[in-house]
C-alpha cells in the first residue's frame, strides 16, 4: 500500500516540485505545470520522448559493458586511449566468438 501511494501521480509531483527531477510516470507529467506541455521544462519531457533510447537486448550485453567500464577506469587512471579501448573491443570480441556469435534470441 505504501508503494502504491508513493506511486501515484499527486505523490510523484510533490517529490519532483522538491527534487527538482522529471517526474516519473507520465499521469504525473501531464499534471505538472514545470514539465507537462507548454511549461518551461517541457523540453526535457520531449527529450526523453524522443531521444532516449533503451539499452540493446543482447546476451554479450554484461561482457561489453564491464569491459567498456574497464576501460573507462583506465583511462581515467592514466592508460593510453586507444590500448584500452582495442583491449576491450578483444574482450567483446571473444565473448561472442566464444557463444558462437550467440545464436537468434529475443522477444
Amino acid at each position: 500500500k505504501f508503494l502504491t501511494f508513493l506511486l501515484e501521480p499527486d505523490q510523484i509531483l510533490k517529490m519532483t516540485n522538491a527534487n527538482g527531477a522529471v517526474p516519473s510516470r507520465k499521469s504525473a507529467l501531464e499534471k505538472s505545470d514545470l514539465y507537462g506541455a507548454g511549461g518551461p521544462l517541457n523540453i526535457f519531457v520531449q527529450q526523453l520522448e524522443t531521444i532516449a533510447v533503451p539499452r540493446p537486448q543482447h546476451p554479450a550485453y554484461p561482457t561489453i559493458t564491464a569491459a567498456f567500464a574497464e576501460a573507462v577506469d583506465n583511462i581515467i587512471a592514466g592508460a593510453e586511449v586507444r590500448g584500452e579501448l582495442d583491449k576491450a573491443a578483444q574482450k567483446i570480441d571473444q565473448d561472442i566468438e566464444d557463444n558462437q556469435g550467440y545464436p537468434p534470441f529475443g522477444p
